[in-house]
C-alpha cells in the first residue's frame, strides 16, 4: 500500500501540478488540511527543488481567535524556515458592500491575497490550496442543491488556470480528511481548529456534519466513489466542450449565432454552445446565472425581437436570423436587483408576499360582468388574468423594462417613464414592479400599464393589493 506522501506525490506528477525549481505560494490557515499541505510540500521540497512560501489571511471575522491562529502559522513557518506573509482583509465589510454571503466574501479576498503575494515572487509560480477529497464532495453536493449543470457536478480541478495567468493547484484532492489527520498524527504535528467550522449556519458545514457521515455509513468508500464519478464526468464534459467550441465556430454568423443552424443540433449541445457564446461575448460579468443561459437557449426558436436582459446592461436578442448580444449604453444599470416569482393561480387561490417596505396580497376570482372597479386606492389594481400568459414577478427594475402607455399597444421605456414623472434616480431601484417578463404591468404607487385591462369579456381577474409598512 502506498504511503500518504507517495499517494500525493503520484497525484502531483500525474496531473503535472509542479515543475522542478518552481515557487509555490501555499495558503495556510493553521487548520489540519493546510498544515498538512505545507508539510507535504516541505517533504517534497528537496526532491523537486521547490521554493515554498506561506500566506495567512486574517479575514476580520473571528477576532482574537484568528489573530492567535496567525501567530501559530507564523511560528510554524519560522521553525521550518518558510517565508511567511500575513494579509489582513475585511470580509464582513465586503459581504455587506457587495450583498454576498460571508463565505463568498472571505473566499474572494483569500484568493486575491494569495494571488497578489504570489505575483511578488518568482515568475511562473503556483498557488497551492488545501482542498481535499471531502471538500470536493461537499462542493458537488452544495452545487447540486443550489442548482447546477454538468460542470458543477464535475467538482474541483486539480489544476485551475486563471485569466490573470496564475495557476491554482490542489495537491490534496486525492486524499480524504481522515488520512490527512493520520499523517499529522504520525508527525506529532499539532494544528488549530477554526470555531466557524462548527457553525451550522454555514451550508457547507451542514453538509460536512450531517450528510458526509451518512454517506460513509452507507458505504465507507463513498467519498472515493463520488470523487471517481466526478473525475469520469469531468473527462466527458471536457470532450463535450471541445465539440461545443467546434460547433460554435460552425454556426457563427455576421454578429452572433445563426439560429437555424444551431437548432439542428441536440438540445444539450445547443445549451453548451449558447453558454460558451455568451461567456465569450459578455466576458466575466458577475451574476450571470444558469437561468439566464436557459432563457437564452429558448431565444433560438423565439419570434423575432424577443430578448432577455443580462446584468451590466447586456441584452441577448433573437434577431431575424441570428442570436445576438447588444450593450445598452444609455440605460441606467439597476443596483441590487431582486425578483420574486409568482406561481400561476387558479380561481379562488391567493398569494402573499412580505417585503421590507410592502405587504402584497394577490387573489384570482371570477369577474362579475358589469361590476365597477374601485380605482380610488392607488395601491390596488385589477387585471384580466386570462390576458397574462407569461410568468409574473414582483421585482425591482431591470434593463430593458417597458410599460404599455397606449391602448393600441404603444410602449415606452420604464426609464423614460421615470424621467417623465420626475422620479429621482435614487428612488427608482426601491419601487416594486408587477411584471410579465420585460413588460411592466404596474409601477406600484404610480401607474398601471394599459395591458391586461378588464373588459366585458373578462372571465378571471387578478386583484393585487399593496400595503406600505
Amino acid at each position: 500500500m502506498l504511503s500518504f506522501l507517495d499517494k500525493v506525490r503520484n497525484f502531483i506528477l500525474a496531473n503535472e501540478l509542479l515543475e522542478r525549481g518552481e515557487q509555490v505560494t501555499v495558503g495556510v490557515s493553521g487548520g489540519a488540511d493546510s498544515v498538512c499541505l505545507l508539510f507535504v510540500l516541505l517533504d517534497l521540497q528537496q526532491e523537486l527543488d521547490l521554493k515554498v512560501q506561506a500566506v495567512y489571511v486574517e479575514h476580520g471575522i473571528r477576532g482574537e481567535e484568528s489573530v492567535e491562529d496567525g501567530r501559530f502559522v507564523e511560528q510554524l513557518c519560522i521553525s521550518h524556515g518558510v517565508p511567511f506573509h500575513q494579509v489582513d482583509v475585511d470580509a464582513p465589510e465586503l459581504a455587506e458592500l457587495e450583498h454576498m454571503s460571508l463565505e463568498e466574501a472571505a473566499r474572494r479576498l483569500r484568493y486575491e491575497a494569495l494571488i497578489q503575494t504570489a505575483k511578488h515572487g518568482q515568475r511562473g509560480g503556483k498557488i497551492a490550496v488545501a482542498h481535499n477529497a471531502d471538500d470536493n464532495v461537499e462542493t458537488i453536493i452544495y452545487q447540486m442543491a443550489r442548482g447546477t449543470g454538468i460542470r458543477g457536478m464535475c467538482g474541483m480541478e486539480a489544476l485551475s488556470p486563471r485569466k490573470d495567468g496564475t495557476k491554482i493547484i490542489r495537491p490534496l484532492l486525492c486524499v480524504e480528511r481522515g488520512e490527512i489527520e493520520m499523517y499529522l498524527a504520525d508527525k506529532e504535528q499539532p494544528f488549530v481548529t477554526d470555531s466557524t467550522n462548527a457553525d451550522d449556519n454555514f451550508a457547507r458545514n451542514r453538509i460536512r456534519h450531517d450528510i458526509l457521515p451518512v454517506l460513509r455509513e452507507i458505504n465507507s468508500e463513498a467519498i472515493g466513489h463520488i470523487n471517481e464519478s466526478a473525475k469520469q464526468l469531468s473527462r466527458l464534459y471536457k470532450s463535450h466542450m471541445d465539440d461545443a467550441d467546434r460547433i460554435l465556430d460552425a454556426v457563427r454568423g455576421k454578429q452572433g449565432i445563426v439560429r437555424e443552424k444551431l437548432l439542428k443540433y441536440p438540445e444539450a449541445m445547443q445549451a453548451e454552445v449558447v453558454r460558451r457564446f455568451l461567456l465569450q461575448e459578455c466576458g466575466g460579468i458577475r451574476d450571470v446565472t444558469r437561468q439566464h443561459f436557459v432563457s437564452a437557449v429558448e431565444l433560438l426558436s423565439a419570434e423575432v425581437g424577443k430578448k432577455i436582459n443580462l446584468p451590466a446592461g447586456i441584452v441577448v436578442k433573437a434577431d431575424y436570423e441570428e442570436l445576438i448580444v447588444e450593450k445598452i449604453s444609455d440605460e441606467e444599470i439597476p443596483q441590487d436587483p431582486w425578483s420574486i416569482d409568482i406561481p400561476r393561480l387558479s380561481e379562488g387561490e391567493s398569494y402573499e408576499i412580505s417585503l421590507d417596505e410592502y405587504d402584497i396580497h394577490m387573489e384570482v376570482s371570477k369577474w362579475a360582468q358589469g361590476a365597477e372597479i374601485d380605482t380610488r386606492n392607488t395601491y390596488a389594481k385589477i387585471f384580466d388574468y386570462d390576458k397574462i400568459k407569461d410568468k409574473l414577478n414582483i421585482r425591482s427594475r431591470m434593463v430593458g423594462d417597458r410599460i404599455q402607455t397606449l391602448s393600441d399597444g404603444g410602449t415606452k421605456r420604464l426609464k423614460d417613464y421615470f424621467i417623465d414623472e420626475k422620479i429621482p434616480k435614487e428612488e427608482r431601484d426601491s419601487i416594486p414592479l408587477l411584471a410579465e417578463g420585460q413588460n411592466v404591468l404596474w409601477v406600484v404607487g404610480y401607474r398601471r400599464s394599459e395591458a391586461a385591462l378588464v373588459t366585458d369579456d373578462t372571465n378571471l381577474v387578478l386583484k393585487v393589493e399593496v400595503w406600505r409598512n
